[in-house]
């Protein structure tokens, strides 16, 4: 245990010792010893204790400057020190027993609720925060609150500590907004708006109201600027009227400022400032009272040599500017709006001489540059913008505009403008020629603004450009305008040679292209028709060869069972060939449009059920599984020959390219106004490259596979043709080589829907 500290008395010594924090003490560090006494002076025996460490408390709490209070569980005063009576104006003693809500008011207590409920759960609390007491005012303050535990652990309440910080909190504000007030003076070199924005923020941190004064040049008090923390009460003072406005004049306290015969002045009587104005006017007196500031303070805005305004704080508390730092503070600040100014102007002058240096280099080097802008101009379009966007501005122009020759020379059209207000001389605008009297082309004639585009004895139009005419033209500027007419005219000349160059370029182009188009298209023919003559010879062979031997073996003499087979023979490859003949004569005919259809209702499923008969041989040759499906009832208006044509091509294709044990399926059903037959099959499957290409004539997705199984390669574009003949849509899908094919047709369902 720490040793024992003794503490002289006036009558004896306390001896206490530092111990842990208990929650009554622990806001000083320390408690005292039950067994601590003080004793009388010189006794050497057991004096009588004279102080326990409660009443010790009790005395080191009357004399500190903080806010000392003890509360109970039911939040109500059982002890409060003599500083609450310097804050509140009530004696200690009566505030015991009152809630704390009571004491402190409601806008007070709002923000502590939650803290003291946090303490009276067991919680030690510290915050600081902005109260505003009933009777105590607005306060910035630091609250400690310290739960007070029984031996058994129970919350009996808490002890607080309240202090102060408001003066602090006023000092710290002051400094941040004189460092942000300086910020803002030193990022724009409009010091007009610069005062505004530092008189904006002195409203939401040091004042309710500040206003800027200067004087007119006839004398009279003239508002610069006028802000409020309130947005609305800031409208209102510059709608109804200004609290020093115009009207006011000499003498007043602002004129004695502003004229340098006063240093500044603190008043917290509204009625003889408002008087000391020296307005006449009732209603301009009652607006000033109905602003209820209390307390206003006014200092002169130092300028280089002289002072260039008046700077006004006004707060609606009472006593809240004084004379002392407040002023001094105020004056700190409007010598800082005053450097502002002068910084502001001397930059301000600086600038506009290195813009005037900027603009005379600019101009130099636009002049310069301009000839090689237009050379790179190629059109008439281009040389307009180049002349517009840079010979007029290097010539100080305001605007101007570029006009064609147009209808033989009949009119000029405006090519390209600039600078003139809405409907004169407008983009496309035509003016006959010659120049009607009046109009804006004859006025800008008669000025010498309208300067002839000429070369040699090619006249392009005119250059307009728009001159001040409240000032003379100077020479060198008028030779600087006929400089850039003229070389806009020189460019146009060569925009017009090059645009001749470029469409002669263009129109071998052309001719070469289509040239080279056409020889493709007769190349790609030749080789389709060299194609499609060996395949219709090795067709045409194929039949033939078992039909000779047949025939051979007829001559030679056979019994019945041969001359039966060899006959079925004979029969079954005529049949082929007269297939493929058919074929290239369906082609031939629709191409020429020499065939007709004979369209009358039929029933969807007998015409799939007889293009199946005609392709089950093959289909079955080659051992595939065929499903089909198609709905009872379903008809189309169509020509039954022609469908299952189609049909039975699509059928033989699908057995044809799938390998001997592949699926085919053939199906129907109805898609609005449509009937969509479809045959899908599981073989070779159609490459992405050729899917585009595989419904024109004699294209094969792999020629030496059709060779093989037969074939002229005009199946699917037979197909393709018969379907569009009956208003419909064929397509081919498939995920690639290996995956299958889908051959979807699409045909509508009565003729009356097709397009006429």
């Amino acid at each position: 245990m720490p040793a024992a500290r003794r503490i002289p008395l006036e009558r004896g010594v306390l001896t206490h010792e530092r111990m842990l924090p208990s929650p009554l003490n622990c806001a000083f560090g320390w408690k005292v010893r039950r067994e601590a006494c003080v004793r009388e002076a010189g006794s050497g025996g057991d004096g009588a204790l004279v102080s326990s460490d409660g009443e010790l408390l009790r005395q080191i709490a009357e004399m500190s400057p903080l806010l000392i209070c003890y509360v109970d569980r039911d939040q109500r005063y059982r002890m409060v020190n003599r500083a609450y009576e310097g804050w509140f104006g009530v004696a200690p003693e009566e505030l015991i027993g009152h809630h704390v809500r009571d004491v402190v008011g409601e806008q007070a207590y709002a923000p502590l609720k939650r803290p003291i409920e946090a303490a009276l759960s067991g919680e030690r609390i510290t915050l600081e925060t902005k109260l505003l007491y009933r009777k105590g005012g607005l306060r910035y303050v630091r609250v400690n609150y310290v739960p007070h535990r029984s031996d058994e652990g129970e919350i009996l309440g808490y002890l607080a500590l309240i202090e102060d910080l408001s003066e602090r909190q006023r000092l710290e504000e002051i400094r941040r907004f004189l460092a942000e007030a300086t910020a803002i003076l030193a990022s724009s070199l409009d010091y007009m708006d610069s005062w505004q924005r530092v008189a904006r923020l002195a409203t939401s941190t040091v004042a309710d109201w500040c206003w800027i004064h200067d004087l007119a040049p006839d004398g009279t008090l003239r508002l610069v600027h006028v802000e409020h923390a309130d947005t609305d009460m800031t409208d209102r003072a510059r709608t109804q009227g200004d609290p020093h406005r115009a009207r006011v004049t000499a003498p007043s306290p602002f004129h004695d400022i502003l004229e340098g015969r006063s240093a500044g002045f603190v008043t917290q009587d509204l009625q003889s400032l408002a008087a000391g104005q020296a307005t006449a006017d009732a209603e301009h007196l009652a607006y000033l009272l109905s602003l209820k500031h209390r307390s206003t303070i006014t200092v002169p805005i130092p300028g280089q040599g002289k002072i260039i305004g008046a700077l006004t704080l006004a707060s609606s508390e009472p006593g809240r500017f004084d004379g002392g730092d407040d002023r001094s503070i105020t004056e700190e600040l409007a010598r800082r709006l005053g450097l502002a100014e002068q910084h502001a102007r001397a930059l301000q002058a600086e600038q506009e001489a290195r813009l005037a240096a900027e603009r005379a280099t600019r101009r130099m080097s636009l002049l310069q540059h301009i000839t090689a802008a237009l050379a790179n101009a190629i059109t008439a379009e281009e040389v307009a913008d180049v002349v517009l966007t840079h010979g007029l501005p290097a010539a100080g122009l305001r605007g101007g505009a570029v006009l064609l020759t147009a209808e033989g020379g009949a009119a000029l059209e405006v090519l390209r403008s600039q600078g003139y207000p809405p409907g004169v001389l407008e983009a496309g605008q035509r003016v006959p020629i010659p120049v009607d009297e009046g109009g804006a082309l004859a006025a800008l004639a008669a000025a010498g603004s309208l300067l002839p585009l000429d070369v040699g004895a090619r006249h392009h139009g005119y250059l307009a450009i728009g001159l001040d005419a409240t000032r003379p033209l100077p020479a060198e500027d008028h030779q600087l305008h006929v400089a850039i007419a003229t070389q806009c005219a020189q460019a146009l000349e060569r925009a017009r040679l090059h645009q001749e160059r470029a469409e002669l370029h263009d129109h071998a182009q052309r001719i070469a292209a289509e040239n080279a188009a056409l020889y493709q298209e007769a190349r790609e023919s030749e080789e389709r028709k060299d194609e499609f003559l060996a395949m219709l010879c090795h067709e045409l062979r194929n039949p033939l060869t078992p039909m000779l031997m047949g025939l051979e073996l007829l001559r030679r003499g056979l019994r019945n069972n041969d001359l039966d087979r060899n006959a079925a023979i004979i029969q079954r490859q005529a049949e082929t060939i007269a297939r493929l003949v058919e074929d290239l004569l369906d082609i031939s005919r629709i191409t020429r449009g020499k065939i007709e259809l004979r369209r009358h209702p039929l029933d969807v499923a007998s015409v799939m059920a007889s293009a199946v008969e005609t392709a089950r041989p093959l289909v079955e040759s080659r051992q595939h599984a065929l499903t089909i499906e198609a709905p009872e009832g379903l008809q189309i208006e169509a020509d039954w020959v022609r469908i299952e044509q189609v049909l039975t091509n699509l059928l033989n294709n699908a057995a044809k390219y799938t390998d001997p044990g592949g699926n085919i399926a053939l199906s129907a059903a109805r898609d609005g106004g449509n009937v969509v037959l479809s045959v899908r099959d599981t073989g070779l499957g159609i490459p992405a490259d050729a899917l585009p290409h595989i419904f024109e004539p004699f294209m094969q997705a792999e020629r030496s596979l059709d060779h093989a199984l037969g074939g002229l390669g005009i199946g699917l574009t037979l197909v393709k043709r018969l379907v569009e003949l009956h208003g419909g849509h064929v397509e081919a899908l498939s995920e690639g080589a290996g995956m299958g094919t889908e051959v979807r047709v699409r045909i509508p369902l009565t003729a009356a829907a097709l397009p006429s």
